[in-house]
């Protein structure tokens, strides 16, 4: 029977025995967890992976050798010259009319940035008020809103 605590032990100090050493703490790891280290596998891996990929390349290549090039014609596009800085009216305005629809994606429930927006609207306004893109977007969502409310 193996004691489990000397075992435990062991393992401890041989993880804190790399002081720093990542290659020694992966092979410490793989063999905490009972991983063969084989390193011809790690090479025969990446040689695999780069076969693979340079064959899928040339077949994406070759399937697409005979359609013509996209023709992408010239246009002109919007550009914001001017910007008004936005107030934080503006921004506490918006954050409300916002829907409260949140996914597993979002880092912060829209409910919470709406209950906390006379906190966040005034740091929101002066980043986007000092950000030197950030006032498109802005004018954009605002000029969307805009337009799906007429």
């Amino acid at each position: 029977m193996i004691d489990c605590a000397s075992s435990t032990a062991n393992w401890r100090n041989e993880i804190a025995s790399s002081n720093g050493n990542s290659r020694r703490l992966w092979q410490t790891l793989q063999n905490v967890l009972g991983e063969a280290t084989n390193d011809d596998a790690e090479v025969n891996i990446a040689e695999d992976f780069a076969v693979f990929f340079r064959d899928k390349v040339e077949s994406v290549r070759a399937s697409t050798m005979t359609i013509p090039p996209h023709d992408v014609r010239h246009r002109l596009t919007p550009t914001l010259q001017r910007w008004t800085p936005v107030t934080i009216a503006e921004v506490e305005r918006l954050n409300s009319s916002a829907p409260c629809k949140t996914c597993q994606l979002d880092p912060v429930p829209t409910w919470l940035i709406k209950d906390m927006k006379s906190w966040l609207s005034p740091f929101i306004a002066l980043l986007f008020n000092k950000s030197r893109w950030l006032p498109a977007v802005f004018h954009k969502i605002s000029r969307m809103q805009w337009l799906n409310h007429v």
